[in-house]
């Protein structure tokens, strides 16, 4: 992922049943083992939050 991409937000992300909404990347925080942790801002560009993003298959 990169900064620009486009990702979908979700309440619960183990389940990934209620989208809280889409949210660009705007920067990231740092790299661990199985996944990154990301600046987001919501579409709506009302607020940032911080996010992290597991790889695919964990």
């Amino acid at each position: 992922m990169k900064p620009g991409d486009t990702v979908t937000i979700y309440e619960d992300p183990m389940t990934q049943r209620v989208p809280e909404g889409e949210a660009k990347l705007i920067k990231k925080i740092s790299t661990s083992m199985g996944g990154e942790r990301w600046i987001v801002r919501f579409d709506d560009g009302d607020y940032e939050r911080f996010i992290f993003l597991q790889e695919a298959g964990q």
